[in-house]
């Protein structure tokens, strides 16, 4: 009996961790917000303003392409990936308080010849 109810707590616990909606400092509710638009996604994890991290990536739907995606926004500094196939993630950790509006965006670009293509764009407004 013992055993079972300490199985059930750890199965408890460790299904709150995953779902991410308690941060361990404060107990404050932190949000996954993830929007994907054709082969881009952009995935941000959040308390109300407070921007812990921001990931954007290629979503696998659709054809293989060689090129990079990139993270921009209206208040924090752009960022682009490096080029590859797969596509390599977009990582950014502003750990800061953004305006409310403040836009954080996803852009994907595909290697085109001698240039780049957009292949597409996603938008979280905060």
């Amino acid at each position: 009996m013992f055993s079972a109810r300490l199985l059930l707590v750890a199965l408890g616990a460790s299904a709150t961790l995953a779902t991410g909606t308690a941060s361990a400092a404060g107990g404050e509710r932190v949000l996954n917000t993830t929007e994907c638009v054709k082969y881009l996604c952009i995935n941000i994890v959040h308390n109300d303003r407070f921007v812990n991290k921001v990931e954007v990536y290629q979503n696998g739907r659709g054809p293989n392409w060689y090129g990079h995606v990139g993270f921009t926004s209206n208040t924090l500094p752009h960022q682009v990936g490096q080029d590859g196939n797969p596509v390599p993630w977009v990582i950014v950790e502003p750990l800061q308080t953004v305006r409310e509006g403040t836009d954080l965006c996803g852009e994907a670009w595909e290697r085109y010849g001698a240039g780049y293509r957009d292949v597409g764009h996603v938008c979280v407004r905060l």
